[in-house]
């Protein structure tokens, strides 16, 4: 393992190794980071373009320390961004338009399922069992929570509560206040359509939001979740007047995808309890989104 190494400049992981540790052949790198022994701030990376913060420590082991965060390299590039991996959990970055799980039309090309087959190329057949701890919609982005097995997956049920769960929206309009809470009931109707029971009934669900950027006609928000109903996010900013942008069902946009994104999922390790922080970069697509570019 490499002595701890200290960030001292705003600059992302590739860049910060090329400098740091220019000996380094970039082939050598690339394997550390897609066998998951590059570690910031203890917690496992695998992408070169993970931003980096002054003050943040980077290492880099030489073996793993769990033989089931070691993923061979002839599996080749997984099919989706690994953001963590242990023996017990798998987080990935889910691109809009795919599938978090399997639906009565569609089994096959699903998050889940691509992760599983890929898994299953390991030494073992049984490091492909995964086991889905929480959705996001087929159109949202981010992070995305797989158990390795059924007890995690119960453990992580029993306090799926308790964890922070911070989204990224861009919106049409601008709410009128620059932070607040959305405190409405939801129901499904029989077209699996979700409304807000503003009459009584439903089942509770409560958003907080914070604005965080302002362009023309659209905001950035920053949406905190209380409990996780379905659509719960596009509906309640739709009751507030900021339906997400490119959301066909509950808003007007035409952008060409939903602009909601799983940003930061914050948990307690269901064997140790320890702090998780795990996060998914911003899309691109929003930046381009807020300058009217798409």
């Amino acid at each position: 393992m490499t002595p701890a190494l200290r960030v001292d400049e705003d600059t992302d992981l590739k860049a910060f190794f090329r400098r740091r540790l220019p000996e380094w052949k970039p082939s050598t790198l690339r394997q550390r980071l897609a066998h998951g022994l590059v570690f910031l701030d203890g917690e496992a990376v695998f992408r070169g373009d993970v931003r980096l913060a002054i003050g943040q420590e980077v290492r880099i082991l030489s073996r793993p320390a769990d033989p089931n965060r070691f993923f061979p390299t002839d599996l080749g590039k997984p099919p989706l961004d690994i953001l963590y991996a242990d023996s017990a959990l798998v987080a990935v970055d889910k691109p809009s338009g795919l599938l978090s799980v399997a639906s009565e039309r569609e089994k096959n090309c699903t998050a889940i399922r691509l992760m599983r087959d890929w898994l299953v190329g390991l030494r073992r057949r049984e490091d492909g069992v995964l086991h889905a701890a929480h959705r996001l919609d087929r159109d949202a982005s981010g992070v995305l929570l797989f158990a390795r097995s059924l007890d995690v997956r119960r453990r992580l049920a029993a306090e799926w509560h308790n964890f922070d769960k911070t989204y990224l929206a861009v919106v049409d309009g601008v709410p009128s206040a620059s932070e607040g809470s959305i405190d409405l009931p939801l129901r499904e109707d029989r077209a699996l359509f979700v409304r807000g029971a503003e009459n009584g009934g439903g089942t509770a669900a409560l958003t907080h939001y914070r604005l965080i950027r302002r362009s023309g006609c659209r905001s950035l928000l920053e949406v905190r979740l209380d409990t996780g109903r379905k659509h719960q996010i596009r509906v309640h900013l739709a009751h507030i007047g900021c339906p997400v942008a490119g959301d066909r069902r509950y808003g007007v946009s035409k952008a060409p995808r939903l602009a909601l994104h799983a940003g930061e999922l914050r948990l307690s390790h269901p064997d140790d309890g320890r702090e998780l922080i795990i996060r998914a970069r911003t899309p691109e697509f929003f930046n381009r989104l807020l300058k009217g570019r798409t």
